[in-house]
């Protein structure tokens, strides 16, 4: 499934952009470079331009990565509350098991999956928030290295 994340924008395999050979999936920092030398070409038209040009850029930048920290937001969201209703139902089951000896096996079976499903959706979203953690560790060293300041 194709990621709608704006840094992460396809560029068709081999394709030639402003001397640079791209494998398939571009980051902001590419995107960056090519505002970069847009900036260059003009900047030597008009001053004022170029000085535009560049707040144009940085506030791209920034909306680029408020966007992005919305969907983290979503994603984050509805899969803690999968979990939370998994688990909960998951307790109800196990605590009726408990309280009746003669329940049926299909409770326990049906119980079983639900935990299952529950652990495999735990570690499923700690694994997307350590990603996203290393990405925007990644993102803040590179803007640092540009001079852009960013707090998070």
């Amino acid at each position: 499934m194709p990621s709608t994340l704006p840094y992460l924008q396809h560029r068709s395999k081999g394709k030639e952009k402003s001397g640079v050979k791209h494998s398939g999936y571009v980051n902001s920092t590419d995107l960056r470079a090519d505002q970069d030398r847009e900036t260059e070409k003009a900047s030597s038209k008009s001053p004022w331009f170029a000085i535009q040009s560049k707040v144009k850029k940085k506030t791209n930048i920034i909306e680029m990565q408020k966007k992005e920290m919305e969907e983290v937001r979503v994603n984050a969201a509805t899969a803690i509350f999968l979990c939370f209703l998994i688990l909960t139902s998951s307790q109800r089951l196990c605590s009726d098991m408990v309280q009746n000896p003669n329940v049926n096996y299909n409770v326990v079976t049906l119980s079983t999956v639900l935990l299952a499903c529950a652990t495999i959706s735990t570690l499923i979203l700690a694994m997307h928030f350590h990603g996203w953690v290393c990405r925007k560790r990644s993102i803040y060293i590179r803007n640092n290295n540009t001079n852009i300041e960013q707090k998070w």
